[in-house]
């Protein structure tokens, strides 16, 4: 090796601190001199002990030492510093090619091993390599640490991100179910934006998001002290209070949130200003329980006004119900996996005839020895959309009772049936498949008549008048019958609305709107039924009036079999 050669690592080397221990005085010094041209610093010692001093009070890069030296040989020396420091680099001489020696040199772990034979060269070849290594693992240090250093501060700025909500800059949802999860006693107030889908369809998102700002904005001022904002979805906020905040504090905090709101118009484009108000669900607790009934709070609420506060109450009718609707839900679910949701059959008399024409549907669930009628599921059915699945179970049982006699059979369908747009298909297939005709089925529509209104409704039942099914208007009469929109459908039946029958006898005006149908219906070619025909009296006055086709607990009950 030359002394260019060397001369190109010397300003690295420069950059070293190095101890150099020799028992020999002449030697050590001369080492000494020639070592300070090439490193930064170069302390000298006489011996391992002395060293291992020096060792201890000062940071060396590099050690190099002699193997044979009175009072701590550089082996001994070599495994004290390896304990220190288990990285440390060392190199040991020797002034004599002993196996024994180089052996030893291996199993502590030294860097390098040369013989005191050595020329400058070879002695700063060894000491070069080592230091390249040094600096290869610094520059790794440094890429570790800033690496490090940028992954503190990516999930630093991740952190923040999921902590805080990125439109309104509150405290997000991740950062209230983080605090849900410790089960820390809060009290938490829900806050919900009255009729904000309103907003969303009118004046788009991107107004509505500004609107959300806005009201992060003054939510945020507002709030008390020593309590929390945070934001949940897109028109919810939640603010948490200590769980000991008296109650009297809480509906003054909440009372001036409504205040505030009904009070200010929120600018929220140079042409757009709003007004707000919230629905308020209040509950005391801890974990996911509290924001849970927050929210009961605020359905129950919402069932008859908005624009007003409640707090969560266990023994609530609006909670019993909902635990109500939980039981039937899981009870429609195993009746129809278990074939218990049935259906039963009430005869529908014909007039003239004095026969059976035809019968009604009606869907039971047999639990054990009781039978349950509708009224005690159907509820639970329309909230979780399951009235769909009561429907098709109906049609089934139905068609496999009907396909081997003659009569008329009638299924009650909803608005959801039809919304879901698979009725046709499903009853064609069904009827098919026990060679029935749709003419011999009547579908009954169990909502008001306005329901004709919806395009999409309309065009399915003119369809399915196309394909050959009947069709009837359940319960016609009531509140929100329409007169003039049953002319434009002309359904093929009619059917009165119950409460008239019943009082048909002793109440005049049950009696005159009967008539008013009855005339209108057979002026439009429409039959007329009358349902809940309970004795021989009503019946005699149906007959009079000129009602086509009667039913009721007069004739039969609904029963399983015809």
């Amino acid at each position: 090796m030359n002394i260019d050669y060397l001369l190109t690592y010397k300003q690295q080397l420069h950059l070293l601190h190095v101890l150099y221990v020799e028992d020999n005085k002449e030697l050590r010094e001369e080492t000494k001199i020639l070592f300070s041209h090439f490193f930064k610093s170069v302390d000298a010692c006489a011996n391992g002990k002395e060293a291992l001093i020096n060792y201890t009070i000062n940071t060396y890069d590099i050690v190099i030492a002699d193997i044979n030296m009175p009072v701590m040989d550089g082996l001994k020396m070599s495994k004290e510093i390896r304990l220190v420091n288990p990285t440390q680099a060392i190199i040991l001489m020797s002034s004599r090619a002993d196996i024994e020696n180089l052996l030893d040199s291996i199993e502590i772990g030294v860097d390098g091993f040369i013989l005191k034979s050595f020329s400058i060269e070879k002695m700063m070849e060894v000491v070069s390599k080592i230091a390249k290594n040094i600096f290869i693992q610094r520059e790794l240090d440094e890429y570790h640490k800033n690496l490090q250093q940028i992954i503190y501060e990516k999930n630093k700025e991740i952190l923040y991100k999921t902590s805080h909500d990125q439109l309104t800059n509150l405290s997000s949802n991740f950062a209230l179910f983080d605090l849900l999860k410790s089960n820390k006693a809060i009290t938490l107030v829900l806050l919900n934006i009255d009729h904000f889908g309103n907003i969303n369809d009118s004046y788009g998102f991107d107004t509505a998001d500004k609107l959300l700002i806005e009201v992060a904005k003054y939510l945020r001022l507002i709030k008390p002290a020593n309590s929390e904002i945070y934001r949940l979805n897109s028109d919810e906020f939640v603010l948490v209070m200590e769980e000991n905040c008296s109650k009297e504090n809480i509906i003054s905090t909440v009372e001036s949130i409504l205040s505030f709101f009904s009070e200010t118009i929120l600018e929220v484009e140079d042409n757009i200003e709003l007004k707000i108000s919230f629905s308020i669900g209040i509950a005391n607790g801890s974990g996911n329980s509290v924001l849970n009934n927050a929210k009961t709070a605020i359905a129950e609420i919402r069932e008859y006004k908005r624009g007003h506060y409640k707090f969560f109450d266990s023994r609530s009718k609006f909670l019993q119900r909902q635990q109500d609707n939980i039981y039937w839900i899981q009870k429609i679910k195993e009746s129809i996996a278990n074939r218990k949701l049935i259906p039963f059959f009430q005869p529908i008399i014909n007039n003239t005839t004095g026969q059976i024409e035809k019968y009604e549907c009606l869907a039971r669930i047999e639990d054990d020895n009781l039978l349950i009628p509708p009224i005690r599921f159907m509820e639970a059915a329309k909230l979780t959309g399951m009235l769909s699945y009561v429907t098709k179970s109906v049609i089934e049982q139905s068609c496999e009772k009907f396909k081997n006699n003659h009569y008329e059979f009638s299924i009650n369908v909803t608005n959801y049936d039809l919304h879901l747009d698979y009725l046709e298909d499903f009853l064609i297939r069904n009827l098919a498949k026990h060679s029935i005709e749709p003419s011999r089925v009547v579908l009954e529509i169990l909502e008001d008549i306005t329901t004709l209104n919806e395009s999409n409704i309309l065009e399915q039942l003119h369809s399915l008048r196309n394909r050959g099914f009947k069709i009837a208007i359940d319960d016609f009469g009531s509140e929100s019958s329409n007169f003039s929109r049953l002319l434009e459908f002309s359904p093929d039946y009619l059917k009165i609305d119950g409460s008239f029958i019943k009082n048909i006898l002793s109440d005049e005006k049950s009696r005159i709107i009967t008539e008013a149908i009855v005339l209108l219906a057979h002026k439009s070619s429409i039959k007329v039924i009358a349902e809940f025909v309970h004795n021989e009296a009503v019946q005699n006055k149906i007959k009079e009036l000129g009602i086509d086709y009667s039913q009721g607990y007069f004739f039969s009950e609904p029963r399983r079999d015809l």
